[in-house]
């Protein structure tokens, strides 16, 4: 695999170090590809490459239907307001969750999914930190039911402690 990487590198990326997108990245990693890459006679079968993937595609295994999941996965405990840390921010989850561990998968495409024990729990959309905590209401409403009363007093009781 390293030497893979080690021919796109030194190849694809030293004709075309800078593109104006991603699109634009794919574009031209297809033209090479059909004529560069696969025009070249590979250096450990001696076939050009196209012929020999030719000869070879009838003997190849269909993709599996699933997607593999690319995601990074990270486990983090639900602090006690139902907010757990990522990426330095924080995002909302369940009120039942407080106190548990949780696994967090933050996918390529800046998709954040918390999951309890297989289950999907919270999705998110990754935030940049100056951009404030992603609060959802519906996660923390059984603590604001369990949540104590604020207890009122009289704004001269605190003139009794100044004095």
């Amino acid at each position: 695999m390293e030497r893979i990487i080690s021919y796109i590198k030194d190849n694809f990326f030293a004709h075309y170090p800078e593109a104006e997108s991603f699109a634009h990245y794919n574009q031209l990693a297809l033209e090479w590809l059909s004529e560069v890459a696969d025009s070249r006679v590979h250096g450990t079968c001696g076939e050009v490459v196209r012929e020999r993937f030719e000869k070879e595609r009838g003997h190849l295994l269909a993709l599996p239907p699933a997607l593999f999941d690319t995601s990074y996965r990270e486990e983090r405990t639900v602090w006690w307001d139902a907010y757990i840390d990522v990426c330095g921010n924080r995002y909302a989850v369940g009120g039942h969750l407080t106190g548990k561990r949780v696994e967090v998968r933050i996918g390529l495409d800046g998709i954040i999914r918390v999951f309890d024990a297989q289950e999907l729990v919270a999705v998110h959309t990754r935030r940049d930190p100056a951009a404030g905590w992603a609060s959802c209401p519906a996660y923390h409403a059984r603590l604001w039911q369990e949540a104590s009363p604020v207890e009122a007093r009289p704004l001269s009781v605190y003139e009794e402690v100044l004095t």
